[in-house]
C-alpha cells in the first residue's frame, strides 16, 4: 500500500512540473516556432553561401538576416514617431499664459 502511494505521489508531482515548465515556456513558444521556421526557410542559401566563402559565411549571413529582422522593425517605429508627432502638433493646444491674459491676447478655441 504504501508503494502505491509513493507512486501515485510521484505521477503527480511529476505532472505538476511538467505543467509549471510548460505554463512557463508558453511565451516563449511563437517566438520559437518563428526562430525554427526562418531557420529552415534559410538554410539553402546559408549552405550555398558557405560554399562561395571560405570564411566569413556565418557573420554575413548573420548581418543580412539581422538588416532583414530589423528594417522593417526600424520603419514601423519611425512612421509611429512622425504620427506621434503629427498628431502632438494637430491636437494638442498649449494653455494660455499668465503674459497673454494680462496683455488681452486671447488663444484661438
Amino acid at each position: 500500500m504504501q508503494n502505491q502511494e509513493n507512486l501515485w505521489a510521484r505521477a503527480v508531482g511529476g505532472a505538476l512540473v511538467v505543467t509549471l515548465g510548460l505554463w512557463l515556456l508558453h511565451s516563449f513558444l511563437s517566438p520559437l516556432a518563428w526562430a525554427v521556421v526562418l531557420a529552415v526557410a534559410t538554410w539553402q542559401p546559408y549552405r550555398w553561401l558557405e560554399n562561395r566563402l571560405e570564411k566569413g559565411a556565418a557573420a554575413l549571413f548573420t548581418a543580412v538576416m539581422a538588416v532583414l529582422v530589423l528594417a522593417p522593425i526600424s520603419y514601423g517605429l519611425l512612421l509611429v514617431g512622425r504620427e506621434a508627432q503629427s498628431l502632438s502638433t494637430c491636437c494638442w493646444k498649449p494653455r494660455p499664459t499668465a503674459s497673454r491674459r494680462r496683455t488681452g491676447c486671447r488663444s484661438s478655441p
